[in-house]
């Protein structure tokens, strides 16, 4: 695949995520935003230059937030993280990171599940892992 290609298939793999989320969030009382975060294109580029990438913000009850969205630009490489920022009556709690490995969303080493995504949603959720 080409980089304009990889870039192609992040994207569509966001929205995919981005979807599951929403629904769940919307399922525990939550409403979810889809739309763009800016991030900084450093690789592979004469220039450095911003890029916008899809991110999603989740409200959820009892003054909660998460935003979701890669930690940098899209179609330099084959990797690609979401790091989910969890805000909680305006401080911020421990953040989580998602992987998608071969097609498939991770966390903590092991496929994403819908209680993972729930736990996520939720102040209380558990301690992020790296």
């Amino acid at each position: 695949m080409n980089l304009q290609e990889i870039r192609e298939a992040h994207i569509a793999a966001l929205h995919e995520l981005y979807k599951r989320i929403a629904d769940i969030a919307r399922s525990i009382g939550g409403v979810a935003t889809e739309g763009t975060a800016p991030r900084r294109l450093t690789v592979n580029v004469a220039v450095p230059r911003d890029e916008n990438v899809p991110a999603l913000t989740v409200e959820m009850p009892d003054n909660f937030q998460v935003n979701f969205g890669p930690p940098n630009a899209l179609g330099h490489g084959n990797a690609l993280s979401v790091r989910a920022q969890r805000i909680h009556h305006g401080g911020t709690r421990n953040d989580w990171t998602l992987n998608l490995m071969q097609g498939v969303w991770q966390y903590a080493q092991k496929t994403l599940s819908d209680e993972d995504i729930r736990r996520c949603l939720t102040p209380e959720g558990p301690p992020a892992l790296y």
